[in-house]
């Protein structure tokens, strides 16, 4: 994810690389968004600190602009197929 008026990288470690999940034919798939593992070092800008420290105690996002990236690689029998998708969100205050 990027905040795109900050240009800040809101990176996060990835827990289900290579997981097994059973797609239904007219069932939806979701994943629930998680702050966990979005963090900063001491070697950051302050300001970038601060926006960070503020984005993980929060239930919701600071005003920004927002993009997540996303992707998928599967297969449907024994067809490989990949997909990416960018989602872009504004949030006021």
């Amino acid at each position: 994810m990027q905040e795109k008026v900050r240009n800040y990288e809101l990176t996060a470690g990835v827990n289900d690389i290579a997981m097994a999940t059973e797609l239904k034919k007219d069932e939806s798939y979701k994943v629930v968004y998680s702050k966990n593992g979005v963090g900063y070092s001491e070697e950051d800008p302050p300001d970038y600190q601060t926006f960070i420290k503020d984005f993980m105690k929060r239930n919701d996002f600071p005003a920004g602009y927002y993009e997540v990236y996303g992707e998928a690689d599967f297969f449907v029998l024994e067809e490989h197929i990949q997909m990416e998708a960018v989602i872009d969100f504004k949030v006021t205050e």
